[in-house]
């Protein structure tokens, strides 16, 4: 795992698509708050192949 950019959202941030190689990914969140506190999502594992993006959803 490594950070790939950090960065923070304000009012004028703005998200957009970019094509992913293929491979196997993961994303999670870092949220952090005014007084320092900070928790993480859950990860969510990803599979890139040919430009579709295909997950397995599943409840624990």
């Amino acid at each position: 795992m490594y950070t790939a950019e950090e960065f923070t959202v304000t009012a004028d941030t703005s998200f957009g698509e970019t094509a992913l190689p293929d491979g196997q990914f993961a994303m999670v969140f870092e949220m952090r708050d005014s007084a320092g506190n900070y928790a993480w999502s859950d990860a969510v594992i990803f599979d890139c192949l040919n430009g579709e993006i295909t997950t397995t959803v599943s409840a624990d």
